[in-house]
């Protein structure tokens, strides 16, 4: 796909700004991406991403696609086409196997459901999340991702909606602990 001027200069902004965080001990580990609704946010970020898999980058990265409602499976969707000749491996939640994920793995999630919290115990409630013994949840996987060297990287599409709460900040820095935040909105909160 061929981008137009503006898709352009978007992406080229996010990468510069990755190049300028990742290749440094910067304070601040968030890129806030603004486009306007129907702009091409997942194409931009999908070709951002293409670029960075051809980088020379300090490190070794996974990167978890966080999205409201379904958005999540349509952005796997797109992001399966559009990055098919990549060397990312593309899974959702329900494909998650026990142990570390593999260097440019991105993990699709449904952000209202990684929240999801019991009412009466306060604890995490989605299975996912939740710590149990076969291995299979985003706690202990990020843990030995993270032993296994790599970083996290965090995408949070519609950052506008839910991101900035109580809840989400917990599970940004309790549980995932990235390295990195793109914030992908066409009404960011600043």
């Amino acid at each position: 796909m061929k981008l137009v001027p503006y898709q352009e200069d978007a992406v080229n902004k996010i990468i510069d700004s990755f190049r300028q965080l990742l290749h440094t001990n910067h304070e601040s580990t968030q890129i806030v991406f603004k486009s306007p609704t129907g702009s091409g946010k997942t194409i931009m970020t999908a070709e951002a991403l293409s670029r960075l898999s051809l980088e020379d980058l300090p490190g070794k990265y996974v990167f978890i696609w966080a999205s409201m409602n379904k958005l999540h499976l349509q952005s796997k969707e797109k992001l399966a086409a559009y990055l098919r000749d990549s060397s990312y491996e593309l899974i959702g939640l329900n494909e998650m196997t026990p142990g570390e994920l593999a260097a440019n793995t991105i993990l699709f999630a449904n952000w209202e459901s990684l929240i999801k919290t019991n009412r009466a115990t306060g604890e995490w409630s989605n299975k996912a999340v939740k710590q149990g013994e076969d291995g299979r949840n985003i706690v202990d996987i990020i843990d030995s991702t993270k032993q296994g060297g790599k970083e996290v990287i965090l995408i949070v599409d519609e950052a506008h909606q839910t991101y900035l709460g109580p809840k989400s900040q917990a599970i940004v820095n309790e549980i995932i602990r990235p390295r990195l935040v793109l914030e992908v909105s066409a009404t960011p909160l600043l």
